[in-house]
């Protein structure tokens, strides 16, 4: 009896390590300039491996094998053609992307094995990192000395709002409902706001929109007026368009977020190299360009990046359970999940951000949630 209560104590410290090391990664700055792993990369996979080890060798646990399809696709398919297009010199390769996308579908295989109380767990450990993290923007006082993108301890000011509007997620889900779940969904989203992402912002907007929306669903009275009042001053904008400029404004806004057409023309490109192996994609690497495919720019559109690296097979089984879990959360009335969900969806259309294990997390936790909603509709 205390031997099992022993090893539940080590899988939930584990479980509550892999939710610290999972938002540490993102602190790039303090990683070393040779290698490619930085200690908090290291410390992560030794977890995951742990995990896996213990669940698949000890325990004899088992996860489904939609869990494991991606690693063993991108380990078999992509890493091969990777590897040949390298020795060819192809345009954009990079073996760095593919071991990236390797490494994060293996977490995602470990997240797979986590039983309920250990996601609890993986949760708090989030928590505990992104509230040292928020401690040390404020203690650092830099946020307060600058007005310009700010990426804190991340190389990369995306990076930080990838993990921020992610974590934002996956609290809404892993920590019970209460003050402290709504408090970290704030903190985290804070945390990515320093940013000052476009992409972040417009994410956090469709995320309050959307949760709006679905609160007016449960009051059908309500959101009849509500659509009445918007209807009216959407007429009343249009009657004075010319007076208010608004296409004038609108066109600016457009190009400002569009970068002058830079987002438009990458995203179109990135198409064009994928058609040119619509298959199987080019292995990793960046394949679109500013002006022509094929340049080493990325596509900043995770969809297109990963049509482009891996084809439509990985493409669309790593969206699929993202969109599905979206609706049935809906459907359950999870409202603040499924607009946090929708959010991290539209900010995945900004940039490429597959190379991250904590979006890998989500797609497992979208699996897990996916399968027990379906088995829940199979026995009802």
């Amino acid at each position: 009896m205390s031997n099992q209560a022993e090893i539940k104590k080590i899988n939930l410290f584990s479980a509550l390590l892999f939710g610290l090391f999972t938002i540490s990664i993102h602190f790039t700055e303090l990683k070393s300039d040779t290698g490619f792993l930085g200690v908090f990369e290291v410390c992560l996979f030794l977890i995951a491996i742990f995990i896996i080890i213990d669940n698949l060798i000890i325990q004899n646990n088992y996860s489904s094998i939609l869990f494991y399809l991606p690693a063993l696709y991108l380990a078999f398919i992509t890493l091969p053609i990777t590897l040949l297009n390298l020795s060819l010199n192809f345009f954009g390769s990079s073996l760095k992307t593919t071991i990236a996308l390797i490494f994060s579908s293996l977490i995602a295989i470990s997240f797979s094995f986590l039983k309920k109380e250990e996601m609890y767990f993986f949760g708090v450990g989030m928590s505990i990192m992104l509230l040292f993290a928020v401690i040390g923007v404020i203690v650092s006082g830099d946020i307060f000395t600058q007005i310009a993108r700010y990426a804190f301890l991340a190389d990369n000011p995306n990076q930080l709002a990838t993990y921020s509007i992610a974590s934002s997620f996956l609290i809404s889900v892993l920590l019970p409902k209460g003050r402290f779940r709504v408090f970290m969904i704030i903190v985290s989203l804070l945390y990515g706001s320093i940013t000052l992402s476009d992409s972040l912002y417009l994410s956090i907007a469709i995320t309050a929109t959307l949760f709006i929306f679905f609160k007016l669903y449960q009051n059908p009275t309500l959101s009849i007026f509500i659509s009445f009042l918007l209807v009216l001053f959407l007429v009343l904008i249009l009657i004075n368009a010319q007076d208010l400029k608004v296409f004038e404004y609108m066109r600016d806004l457009w190009y400002s977020a569009d970068e002058g057409g830079a987002r438009f023309a990458l995203a179109w490109n990135g198409i064009k190299a994928y058609l040119s192996s619509p298959f199987l994609g080019h292995g990793g690497g960046a394949f679109s360009g500013a002006f022509i495919p094929f340049s080493r720019f990325e596509s900043h559109n995770t969809f297109i990046d990963l049509l482009t690296i891996a084809g439509p097979f990985i493409a669309v089984l790593f969206y699929a359970p993202l969109f599905f879990t979206a609706y049935f959360l809906f459907k359950q009335e999870r409202f603040i999940s499924a607009a946090l969900l929708a959010g991290v969806i539209a900010y995945s259309l900004f940039h490429f951000i597959g190379r991250h294990p904590i979006m890998w997390i989500i797609w497992a936790l979208s699996i897990k949630m996916s399968l027990e909603y379906r088995k829940k509709c199979v026995e009802y």
